[in-house]
């Protein structure tokens, strides 16, 4: 009996262990009990989330392992065996901006609202619209316009929110740091000087385009973009402009190679009530280059700023003789600069291999002496919709110009200003001058043609009074001369008897054997 007794209970044993491997119910190998029989398990529930619970054997010592299940949901909506109250969602929401521009990255938080706790995630999901929504709610987009996301609860997909971001587009900005450089057309190593022939700028660029760089005057400067640095280099001297653009937007920086080796000095000058801080230019023993380049600016380091070249100083550029040096007798060709407003006397005397003046757009005057004895001098050039007003005393004596026309803005031209002029032929006063003074003309032995304002109420004694030199001053014979009048026929008569002086003005008087006057009324008779 006895030995029975102990089969059975081990048959029971293994059964109990079998249960375990085949299913999760009631039985399951565990410890013995001091009597050494077997129990049947009874688990303890508790919540692991909205949708599992687990379960423990509630006898001490029994290695039965958990068992993990769904829950078991009442009427009430409390689960059976671990009474977790099931969690339902009532409600998605989603705050956040509903305009940004493209470009910007807009956040946006969901808020998952309901009972039993429910889990706080949702999935995230573009709706409509040029962009995308990531998966923990940033929103971006691609062009103007609305981007429309969704945010699910992952605990139950019916509830969900959709919100609606309103994307305008960005305006372009392409800006440089500065759109004005000077640079110099050369550099000799010398500690009282500055490596000018290059300069980087910095650009700032908020596009998504390809930012390229273009030189209009690759010969005067030229010009590379890279990241954000446009890097100008100077060839020549003269103006270039760069225009910088990524095809769309474009911006420009204006390029001024100066002549290596000037000088600015800074001075103080009266404008209006005020004292402001300004340049004047002269030569100095650096300079190589044969054409004087005046920039419009030049950069100050005492104002951290670029100053206007406002004035050419007093014989800045000339030929003396002696220990100081003054200038150098190389100078074929001279632009004035932008700014520049008078040329101080004697600036350009004695010049001898000077060809060319160009004169800039502020010039108001020449001063004396200007370009006296300049004997190669032949062209003038006056700045379009220039305000050159006064030309000073012997400004262009001596010089090979041949045909002049001086512009409408001059009003007062000073004594002997073409003395001496030996190839002018031709004359156009075309401003509103009054006296023609003594000596203005005096020995243009060739000038045959005229131009004279109605404004001309005087033309003083030897203002053209042709003397040949080489025969003692002799006064010579002209053929045939062309006196061109803006006035009527009236006013020239009147200017011939009282405005005239009554000696020593070739073209008026008798050895001018075929003198023709044209008047403004006599095309119309």
């Amino acid at each position: 009996m006895r030995d029975l007794e102990e089969e059975l209970n081990k048959v029971l044993a293994i059964l109990c262990t079998s249960a375990v491997a085949v299913s999760v119910g009631a039985f399951a190998g565990c410890t013995k009990p001091d009597d050494g029989g077997t129990h049947t398990h009874s688990y303890n529930y508790t919540k692991v989330d909205d949708t599992n619970h687990k379960g423990e054997c509630k006898v001490d010592g029994c290695d039965a392992p958990e068992i993990t299940e769904a829950h078991n949901w009442g009427t009430d909506n409390k689960c059976e065996k671990c009474d977790a109250v099931k969690a339902t969602v009532t409600k998605v929401e989603i705050t956040g901006a509903t305009e940004a521009k493209v470009g910007e990255e807009v956040q946006l938080t969901a808020t998952v609202t309901g009972t039993g706790n429910p889990a706080k995630t949702v999935k995230w999901e573009k709706v409509s619209g040029e962009g995308a929504v990531s998966a923990d709610g940033k929103v971006t987009a691609t062009a103007a316009g609305e981007v429309k996301v969704k945010a699910t609860s992952t605990v139950d997909d019916t509830k969900s929110a959709e919100h609606t971001v309103v994307f305008e587009a960005v305006e372009v900005n392409l800006t440089l740091a500065q759109n004005y450089v000077v640079l110099e057309d050369k550099y000799v190593d010398n500690e009282d000087t500055e490596d000018l022939t290059s300069a980087e700028i910095e650009v700032t660029y908020n596009g998504s385009g390809e930012v390229e760089a273009f030189s209009k005057t690759p010969e005067i400067a030229t010009a590379v973009y890279s990241e954000g640095i446009l890097t100008v280099n100077a060839v020549k001297t003269g103006k270039a402009v760069i225009e910088v653009t990524d095809g769309d937007k474009k911006t420009e920086l204006t390029v001024e190679v100066a002549t290596f080796g000037l000088n600015y000095g800074r001075f103080m000058a009266t404008v209006g009530d005020n004292q402001v801080p300004q340049l004047r230019v002269s030569d100095s023993d650096m300079r190589t280059d044969t054409n004087i380049y005046i920039p419009g600016s030049f950069y100050s380091i005492d104002d951290e700023a670029y100053l206007p070249v406002t004035e050419i100083a007093e014989g800045g550029f000339t030929v003396k003789q002696g220990k100081d040096f003054v200038g150098k007798t190389n100078i074929t060709s001279v632009y004035t600069g932008d700014n520049v407003v008078i040329v101080q006397q004697d600036a350009f005397n004695n010049d001898s291999e000077l060809k060319t003046v160009t004169l800039g757009a502020n010039l108001r005057v020449l001063s004396h002496r200007n370009f006296q004895n300049c004997s190669k001098l032949d062209t003038i050039n006056w700045a379009e919709n220039g305000v050159v007003q006064e030309i000073g005393q012997s400004c262009f004596l001596g010089t090979a110009v041949v045909d002049v026309v001086l512009p409408e803005t001059i009003t007062k031209l000073n004594s002997s200003i073409f003395n001496g002029c030996s190839e002018l032929r031709s004359i156009k006063i075309l401003g509103d001058a009054t006296i023609i003074y003594g000596g203005s003309f005096q020995c243009c032995l060739k000038l045959r043609e005229v131009w004279l304002p109605a404004t001309i109420t005087t033309i003083e004694s030897l203002a053209f009074y042709f003397a040949d030199a080489e025969n003692g001053w002799a006064e010579i014979t002209v053929e045939e001369a062309t006196i061109h009048f803006a006035g009527t026929r009236e006013q020239w008569d009147n200017l011939r008897a009282n405005g005239i002086g009554d000696s020593g003005n070739t073209l008026f008087n008798s050895n001018t054997k075929n003198l023709i006057v044209i008047c403004a009324d006599d095309a119309a008779e």
